[in-house]
């Protein structure tokens, strides 16, 4: 994606890559956006800090570290200037924290452990079924008394929706239980994870050659200059340079409008036609065609995009919309049933497509776990095939047993755990493959035992189960900040800078000692990101009723206390509860629709170039992304059509810097508008949260 990476510089004063400084700089930053994510996102309510697969806040760092302080140091002290290998290893540090503080864990996670019993408080059903299953205390926070009845009143209860006012400090050491218990569970899947992406970046790096386009976003900022420069090629082009500034002036601009409109006029940069299209066929349209906004980084990266990934992301859902305005108009009900169950076999589908598409190397990997590393095999880079598959196995068990412990049967367990890693194995895959920076699933945890249940199999698996997987799912549902997108993205980068790209079998021990310590930093990265994004999650909730912007959003995140656990947690649990109802479609037929349609688009796409179309563009349909970010796709496909239909190859390279200055530029115009929240919260002033990147 860099324009020229001709002539590099040699690393800054001929440093290694992992230095004690890099990792300092890597774990300080990894702290830094760990505390502050939930003040920014929850009290400020500024854009998120994180919130995508290509975070604000590491963009924002990332940037300002190379210009204010990498830039001087290259110019007066190289000597002491920063190489591009150090910066990767702190920026996989970074990267991987990222994965706890928000949407990947923090902002669901004590939402999952609170709001079954808030909203117990008003609903006597779901409180009888809680009363009813026996479940451990030591999953949940040290509430008082006896049981469910007295723990929906427990002062730890009402004083993280609202705010301590209770005497003394809040309650922070009822949460020291479930933040051990859960924490065995979590990180053995983070274990599980990143010996997964371990075994995974032969298969899609070295043997199917997936692009990772949001690596090379990072690789432009952090890339070694070219002879005589201190910056990295692509910002040495004007323009980069120009794209960033015209898209962070844009929004500054914009953002005082909402301060000073008697004085502004807004640029606009959406359409909203909810007033104009509500007659006939058109009031079937749904609302997310008939509005839309422009999001630079969407544009960006879909430009970097191949031309059938970024046209599937818009077009599977303007031809859903039209299908339903169709069914409207001849039945007068738009909706379409089955949609859950046909995105489930999607889902299903586009993971054993993974898998069959890997077999010979998944085939290798765990022979080496059962009779050991043979000569002329390869060994893994960052863990050893051995190690890598073994850890896996071992960290599932883990996970299997945790869920036994907690009330789960042993089958039920086990199928939960696969569909866990299945989860996030697919969302690695689409990232890797599409670039997509804000992707989603709907894929729900218990559907197939409720599914089971519509065709004569009354309790397939226990109570306990069934609610212990809504946990789950609710804790995992937002895939937008997920771990093992952030750590394949972290090693693709070290591939390029650490490992200057050359094929895994060129590597000696010394590079393979050099990956293992990656991957054990950012186990460490894990630990202290958890302790310290828990801790300053607890503070908010307990200190702050509402958020601090004229808004005033109160409970403080009624997404992770209320939304997330009424509609993953209570709604499942109480359907199997309650038993199978009349459907208003047939459940199998449509998972089997999804899975055959998944099936169908994967082969055309393997087995013939001139396929215009994408399966991620049918498992996307539906989720927030698409229905968001489809008039941004459309730009970007557009435009990088458009250019080379009438410019070719040379004037798409050319633009390359172009587009990733509007990244940058989005992410860093958001950077600005959170100082300035916090500045004017300082001062005492009422401020108004600027909204840029989508939520």
């Amino acid at each position: 994606m860099t324009p020229d990476r001709a002539t590099p510089l040699p690393p800054a004063g001929g440093r290694g890559a992992i230095t004690f400084r890099a990792v300092v700089l890597g774990l300080a930053g990894a702290v830094f956006i760990s505390l502050l994510t939930p003040w920014n996102d929850l009290v400020l309510n500024n854009t998120f800090l994180i919130g995508n697969n290509l975070p604000t806040g590491v963009v924002m760092l990332v940037f300002g570290f190379v210009v204010f302080v990498n830039w001087p140091l290259r110019r007066w002290a190289p000597r002491y200037a920063f190489s591009a290998a150090e910066l990767t290893v702190a920026l996989g540090l970074v990267l991987v924290s990222c994965c706890i503080p928000s949407s990947g864990l923090m902002r669901t996670f004590p939402g999952a452990l609170i709001g079954p019993w808030w909203i117990a408080r008003n609903d006597n059903q779901w409180l009888a079924v809680l009363e009813q299953l026996h479940l451990p205390r030591w999953i949940w926070p040290g509430f008082g008394g006896d049981g469910p009845r007295d723990w929906i009143a427990d002062p730890v209860l009402l004083g993280f929706v609202g705010r301590w006012t209770g005497p003394g400090p809040a309650p922070y050491t009822a949460w020291l239980v479930p933040a051990i218990s859960w924490g065995i569970f979590t990180f053995a899947l983070f274990g599980a994870l990143l010996c997964m992406v371990a075994i995974l970046r032969r298969q899609w790096v070295e043997n199917e050659r997936l692009a990772f386009p949001l690596a090379e976003i990072y690789l432009a900022l952090i890339d070694e200059p070219v002879a005589g420069g201190a910056f990295s090629p692509t910002m040495r082009r004007r323009s980069f340079w120009i794209a960033f500034a015209a898209v962070f002036v844009l929004y500054v601009y914009n953002g005082l409008w909402l301060y000073i409109p008697e004085h502004i006029a807004v640029i606009p940069i959406r359409f909203d036609l909810r007033d104009v299209l509500v007659e006939g066929s058109f009031r079937y349209l749904r609302d997310e065609i008939k509005q839309a906004q422009i999001f630079f980084t969407a544009i960006g990266v879909c430009f970097f995009l191949p031309t059938n990934v970024s046209l599937s992301l818009w077009i599977f859902f303007v031809l859903h919309s039209v299908v339903m305005m169709l069914k409207g108009t001849y039945t007068g009900d738009p909706a379409i049933y089955g949609e859950i169950d046909q995105h489930l076999g999607a889902f299903v589908a586009f993971a054993v497509a993974i898998l069959w598409m890997g077999r010979g190397h998944w085939r290798l990997v765990f022979a080496q776990a059962l009779r050991g590393h043979r000569a002329g095999e390869p060994h893994g880079r960052y863990l050893s095939y051995p190690a890598a598959a073994r850890g896996l196995v071992l960290c599932s068990m883990i996970m299997v047993v945790w869920l036994c412990l907690a009330g789960a049967g042993v089958g039920g367990a086990i199928i939960l755990v696969i569909l866990l890693l299945s989860l996030f194995l697919v969302i690695t895959r689409v990232v890797a493959e599409t670039g997509l920076f804000h992707a989603g699933l709907v894929v729900p945890f218990v559907r197939h035992w409720t599914m089971l249940q519509h065709y004569g199999w009354s309790a397939p698996v226990s109570r306990e189960t069934v609610m212990l997987g809504s946990m789950l799912e609710a804790i995992h549902y937002d895939m937008r900040e997920p771990l093992p997108v952030y750590a394949s993205h972290a090693i693709r980068v070290a591939d390029r800078t650490l490992f200057q790209e050359h094929a895994m079998k060129m590597d000696d021990e010394q590079d393979r000692r050099r990956g293992r310590r990656l991957i054990a930093l950012m186990l460490l990265t894990l630990l202290v990101a958890y302790v310290a994004s828990f801790a300053s999650a607890l503070w908010c909730e307990y200190r702050y009723a509402g958020s601090l912007d004229v808004a005033g959003t109160s409970p403080l995140n009624p997404y992770g206390v209320v939304t997330i656990p009424q509609m993953r947690i209570v709604n499942p649990t109480m359907d199997y509860v309650r038993g199978p109802r009349p459907p208003q479609h047939d459940p199998l037929g449509n998972f089997a629709f999804g899975a055959a349609f998944t099936a169908f688009l994967s082969y055309m796409r393997w087995n013939y170039t001139w396929w215009p179309l994408h399966p991620v563009g049918y498992l996307l349909l539906g989720t927030f992304p698409s229905r968001v970010l489809w008039f941004s796709a459309l730009l970007g496909w557009a435009i990088k059509v458009l250019t080379l239909r009438f410019g070719g190859s040379r004037a798409f390279t050319n633009l390359k810097p172009l587009f990733l200055g509007l990244i940058v530029g989005e992410s860093l115009a958001a950077g600005f508008w959170l100082a300035a929240s916090v500045l004017l919260h300082w001062l005492g002033m009422e401020y108004k949260a600027v909204s840029i990147l989508p939520w």
